[in-house]
């Protein structure tokens, strides 16, 4: 009889700071208008005796924002950087530091003269030649106009941080190692088999079919619409000759490359240049009926209905649209449009007719489900023709080659989160059915080759779970004043 410790161990993700070392040439991105409520109009928050200024909370979001706007791919907009709350992410790292700060000088760690030169010089944008250049260090300050002062101070700062962080870091011991070691490669012996249940073979009636309906009108609704009132000027037809495409050419060649990234000749773009330049004079005309309908001077053409579906334009465009507004000049894949918005069409619950195919298909699946679970607990209790993959730990998904490694990852979780020992996880219209036929709690072998990576693991863990601690206890300690306030 196996004895079971089936207690599986959730991970800790821990959180990564960005580097408090101040950087040269920090641009500044800011994020909206705020009011202080500080007596010093750059004061945005005071932390027991240290005060944080609004250029420090300048630089950190700056910072933040280039390091998300890379893994962004360069496209990280202000608007995205609000749902991220970088803003606050910013004073809270500051705040944290101030923290730390204030009970540095409590115990008297503090920045020797030579510590902060060493920081400076170390900087290879200082430096000729592999070799600190001071001349080149205040001339690149005052070019970027930071106050060689406020910097040292900065770098002061990161000097009695580091200090604490190294206070704060110490060395995982073996039961530590071994725990984190466990916790990652804990792995079961599982036995597994995959059964589906086909959308096809549930049948429906027409009576439970609106009495679904019926108890769920609100689920069914229409899509939000709109009512438009347009004016379209087709790029298509509009006469420009010669002389106007080539110097729309001359202009604008930049535009016209072939696939190697080389401008393409006149007569090769000729045809590419005449369309953009039909383009460009339908968007003058829109311009001017825009104005025209705009004034009442001219009524609209056709009167349409659009929703997400059917919107011959970005359907973000009238996201934020009022009623009675204008849009005045939509880009079309053949020449531009404007509209008026007539009226905004809330959405409405659907009538059964028109709700019948959705509520059709939410109702099979549900049925599906329930006829799948039934099956995969009867399986699980005695499960034959299984497939043996051997010992697997929770990271491990890509063993299970039946199923794709999105699934594969999703399952090992759930039966990584089970105690029992056999049970079923249901994706879309499959379930993986399992039994636990063994357990290693812990790979001695496995730990030996793997221990230095496991030591530097464990002792970064233990660091952060310290100065998490620490933090919580210095908040009791220091007082927190925060004067900003988002306007």
């Amino acid at each position: 009889m196996i004895t079971w410790m089936q207690k599986h161990r959730k991970y800790l993700v821990p959180t990564i700071w960005i580097s408090t070392i101040a950087f040269v040439g920090a641009g500044f991105v800011g994020w909206g208008a705020y009011d202080y409520g500080s007596k010093k109009r750059d004061t945005v928050a005071l932390v027991g005796e240290k005060e944080i200024s609004l250029n420090e909370l300048q630089n950190t979001y700056s910072k933040l924002f280039a390091y998300y706007n890379q893994m962004f791919g360069g496209k990280l907009t202000q608007e995205k950087a609000g749902e991220l709350h970088l803003q606050s992410i910013a004073l809270e790292k500051l705040t944290n530091e101030a923290l730390l700060l204030n009970y540095a000088s409590e115990l008297g760690i503090t920045a020797l003269d030579q510590e902060v030169m060493d920081e400076y010089t170390s900087i290879k944008a200082f430096q000729e030649n592999g070799i600190f250049n001071k001349e080149k260090y205040e001339n690149i300050l005052r070019a970027q106009g930071i106050d060689k002062k406020a910097f040292e101070k900065e770098l002061e700062k990161s000097v009695i941080l580091k200090k604490m962080q190294a206070i704060l870091k110490l060395p995982a011991t073996r039961l530590e190692e071994e725990a984190s070691f466990a916790a990652t490669s804990l792995s079961d012996h599982l036995l597994i088999k995959k059964i589906t249940q086909s959308l096809e073979s549930i049948t429906l009636d027409e009576a439970e079919v609106k009495k679904a309906w019926q108890a769920s009108q609100n689920d069914y609704m229409s899509p939000i619409s709109y009512t438009l009132e347009t004016i379209k000027v087709p790029s298509e037809g509009i006469a420009v000759d010669d002389a106007k495409i080539k110097a729309f050419y001359d202009e604008k060649r930049y535009k016209f490359k072939d696939s190697d990234g080389k401008i393409l000749p006149f007569e090769k773009a000729k045809d590419a240049v005449c369309k953009a330049a039909q383009l460009k004079s339908a968007k003058t005309a829109i311009l001017k009926k825009y104005l025209a309908f705009k004034k009442g001077e001219i009524k609209a053409d056709k009167e349409i209905v659009v929703d997400e579906s059917n919107a011959p334009f970005s359907f973000e465009l009238l996201k934020d649209a009022k009623e009675g507004s204008y849009l005045k000049a939509i880009a079309l894949k053949d020449g531009y449009m404007t509209v008026r918005i007539k009226a905004i069409n809330t959405p409405k619950p659907l009538s059964f007719e028109a709700a019948k195919a959705q509520v059709e298909a939410k109702l099979r699946q549900q049925k599906a489900v329930a006829l799948l679970e039934k099956n995969a607990q009867k399986e699980a209790t005695d499960l034959k023709d299984a497939k043996d993959i051997g010992f697997v730990s929770i990271n491990e998904y890509s063993k299970i080659k039946t199923l794709n490694p999105q699934i594969a990852s999703q399952f090992l979780r759930h039966v990584f989160s089970k105690q029992e020992k056999q049970g079923y996880f249901i994706a879309g219209n499959e379930a993986i059915v399992y039994n636990i036929k063994d357990q290693k709690l812990f790979d001695g072998e496995k730990f030996q080759q793997e221990q230095n990576q496991t030591a530097q693991r464990a002792t970064t863990l233990k660091s952060q779970v310290i100065e998490r601690g620490l933090l919580k206890e210095l908040k009791k300690k220091y007082s927190v004043q925060t004067f900003i306030k988002e306007g």
